[in-house]
């Protein structure tokens, strides 16, 4: 009786251990009853192409003060600025997803090479001058006051990563690669304004030329989260701290009936190692669809926004001795102003996964 109780307590035991093991057998196939299982046999290539419609931003773009001096008691100064708009870039990206589909590496370039300009007119009982000479000491009652004002700036963004990532599912719907590597990047920005009076009499013009470059640890998170009809919602948010070298530089070329030719200055500080933190983000949709061999090619579309922090700087007059308009920059005090390098707006990325 004893043996015949035991043997059916292990046939019990048995019959129970197999129904568990086909319960999880079965959530294991409908949690990775996705694209990636069908291609988790053999490792593979993605490639991904995309463009971006980014508009560059900084807190240095002032350029010129248009002054309304009468009456003499109650002058008014309206501060021009260059309000960069929206261009075109471009994202190019590869990725190795090893066997496991688990993990991968990965390769991608975001660039963007762009410029906008602005300019003022002074009118009748106004003037316009730099920022650092914006007072009644600008000497219109001596010179011939500006009366014109230009500015144009240029923006060079390019960032390169090389990560390596591990995904991370939860449930059947959402996943995560983690990720970390390494950020490198080229940020430029060139920023050149010029004045003059309507005959031409002077002609002063400036060049801000900023160019940080820089190589750093990144790490990040991409996320995904399913929705039906093979469509997704996409999210990255990374952090990077790039380290490297910021070079700026001013330069002036005048000209007026008080100097021959053309007079060439500068103020060029010595290049500095610096610390530049970065932060990317994204959000977007995307649409998928797999193939029998387990091919799969994808479309992504959202914003994204990235932010280097004190990437830019510039050295210019705080105040001058005499009037810029006899065509001669001599400083009384000098300024740096430090802005950070940002740029915000939509992408659309196609990608493509070989079996």
């Amino acid at each position: 009786m004893r043996m015949r109780f035991t043997t059916l307590c292990l046939f019990g035991l048995m019959l129970e251990a197999t129904s568990l093991a086909s319960a999880a057998s079965a959530v294991m196939k409908d949690r990775f009853s996705d694209k990636d299982a069908l291609i988790a046999t053999k490792a593979h290539f993605e490639f991904t192409a995309g463009a971006l419609f980014l508009q560059p931003t900084g807190s240095n773009l002032d350029y010129a003060v248009l002054g309304s001096p009468l009456p003499v008691n109650s002058p008014h100064w309206d501060v021009a600025t260059v309000s960069p708009g929206y261009s075109t870039g471009f994202y190019l990206g590869w990725r190795y997803i090893f066997q496991n589909a688990v993990n991968d590496l990965q390769l991608n370039w975001a660039h963007l090479n762009t410029n906008d300009s602005d300019a003022v007119h002074a009118g009748t009982n106004q003037f316009t001058t730099p920022i650092f000479q914006s007072g009644p000491s600008a000497g219109q009652s001596i010179n011939p006051a500006s009366q014109n004002a230009y500015a144009r700036a240029k923006f060079n963004y390019n960032i390169i990563n090389l990560d390596a990532g591990q995904m991370i599912g939860y449930g059947n719907n959402t996943k995560l690669r983690f990720f970390a590597g390494l950020s490198g990047g080229q940020l430029k920005e060139t920023f050149t304004t010029s004045f003059q009076d309507n005959a031409q009499t002077f002609n002063i013009s400036y060049t801000n030329d900023s160019q940080f470059t820089g190589v750093g640890p990144l790490f990040g998170v991409d996320a995904l989260y399913k929705l039906p009809y093979s469509i997704g919602v996409t999210g990255t948010l990374s952090a990077s701290g790039l380290i490297g070298s910021l070079n700026p530089r001013t330069t002036y070329a005048s000209t007026s009936p008080q100097i021959t030719g053309i007079n060439y200055q500068s103020i060029t500080p010595r290049n500095t190692t610096q610390v530049v933190p970065g932060l990317h983000g994204k959000l977007g949709l995307n649409y998928g669809h797999s193939f029998s061999n387990g091919s799969t090619w994808s479309i992504e579309a959202g914003y994204e926004y990235a932010n280097y922090f004190n990437a830019i700087v510039a050295y210019n007059p705080l105040t001058v001795f005499g009037d810029v308009t006899t065509g001669t920059i001599a400083l009384s005090s000098l300024g740096k102003s430090v802005s950070n390098f940002a740029v915000n707006g939509p992408f659309v990325n196609l990608s493509v996964q070989f079996a």
